[in-house]
């Protein structure tokens, strides 16, 4: 697969599948570029049911691998050691390299820029990061001001939108809702066992939460929600309906084998995970609701004022999703009431009737939503 140097020696690189230019037009012509990025242990292959529907949304699909992943460079051992020495130049690092494949894809294919036409944004780059790689998606955002300025001049051309993809509260840093299980959590696991259960659990569907009840939603009614979920007799329910069944089942092994990487828990995220949550919180909240002004900016603004968020979510996902979509909702609606507030434009985004692997269960559906709302 095709790769792009993320450092400045270029012995780190990023590789990712391209569905190419929409077909009938040339790099000069006013399609999308949509970059997506992976999450924990399912990679790029996850999204090749999006593929098909990319070229009559006028989109170009790009399928990016993270670092771990395929032919992606590893992390070498102290790499890994800074996420316990360095935690926030580590996660900050990472971040930056997301930023360095955005450019580097821009020169390398010469995608349009953004245009307006008829009073509607077209052209340019969307970046949607699903699942755990929202964790470093925050930290590019969080410290764009950091970021080179010639990065930030080009980027500020094409980059229009983030889309956060059913983020995990972990990937904003928000304190885990207690008496909620995760494999991921679970103690008495070995870090492998904890990879391979962790399959079954963030692709199965759980009752679903109206968009409508977040507002008030609870820790206690993620618990009760975690209780329903476990009953046999919801489980029966689901079982009768084959598109919400635990999505792994209807993949044949050999889907699922060729999108997968358990040893990566043990590898490398185990060290991003033992960083302290507060740097990731803090990365939200600079990415999302409080910007730092940018030094380089003539006018004193944030770096990439005009970019807008959607927070993409599905309303029968997985807890750990549910409850992100909760402290995000709250905290946007504390970050409007402030007069001074440098909040960015975040837009919510519920599809009923979908998990955590939506692209793989309705990829046309997810493509309309994309279509509509970026």
């Amino acid at each position: 697969m095709p790769q792009i140097p993320v450092n400045n020696n270029g012995r780190i690189v990023l590789d990712y599948e391209d569905s190419g230019p929409p077909q009938g037009t040339d790099c000069t012509t006013n399609y999308t570029t949509i970059v997506i990025a992976h999450g924990l242990v399912f990679y790029a292959p996850v999204f090749h049911r999006l593929l098909p529907y990319a070229h009559e949304h006028n989109f170009r699909i790009v399928l990016l691998n993270m670092r771990d992943y395929a032919d992606s460079s590893p992390f070498s051992p102290s790499e890994l050691g800074r996420f316990s020495t360095s935690p926030h130049d580590a996660v900050k690092e990472i971040g930056h390299q997301f930023a360095a494949f955005l450019t580097g894809f821009i020169q390398k294919h010469q995608i349009p820029e953004i245009k307006v036409i008829k009073g509607k944004q077209t052209g340019g780059l969307v970046f949607s990061t699903w699942s755990f790689s929202n964790t470093f998606h925050m930290s590019l955002l969080g410290n764009a001001h950091t970021l080179p300025k010639e990065t930030k001049t080009l980027l500020s051309k094409y980059w229009r939108r983030s889309v956060m993809y059913d983020p995990a509260f972990a990937n904003i840093g928000a304190a885990p809702p207690v008496d909620v299980y995760s494999p991921l959590r679970d103690a008495s696991l070995s870090p492998r066992a904890r990879a391979e259960k962790f399959s079954d659990w963030v692709s199965s569907y759980s009752p679903p939460v109206p968009a409508f009840a977040i507002a008030t939603y609870t820790r206690h009614d993620l618990v009760a929600r975690q209780r329903r979920a476990a009953d046999p007799q919801y489980r029966e329910s689901l079982t009768a309906d084959y598109m919400r069944t635990t999505t792994i089942k209807h993949m044949s092994a050999e889907e699922l084998e060729g999108m997968t990487d358990f040893g990566v828990v043990e590898r490398s995220t185990r060290s991003m995970r033992n960083v302290p949550r507060e740097i990731y919180e803090d990365n939200a909240r600079r990415a999302l609701w409080e910007p730092e002004l940018d030094p380089d900016s003539e006018s004193g603004d944030v770096t990439f004022l005009n970019l807008g968020v959607v927070v993409l979510w599905f309303d029968m996902t997985i807890a750990d999703c549910i409850w992100a979509v909760k402290v995000l909702h709250d905290a946007r609606i504390e970050h409007s009431q402030r007069r001074d507030s440098r909040a960015r434009d975040v837009e919510f985004v519920c599809l009923e009737g979908l998990n955590h692997f939506a692209h793989w269960d309705d990829p046309a559906r997810v493509m309309r939503a994309l279509a509509e709302h970026i």
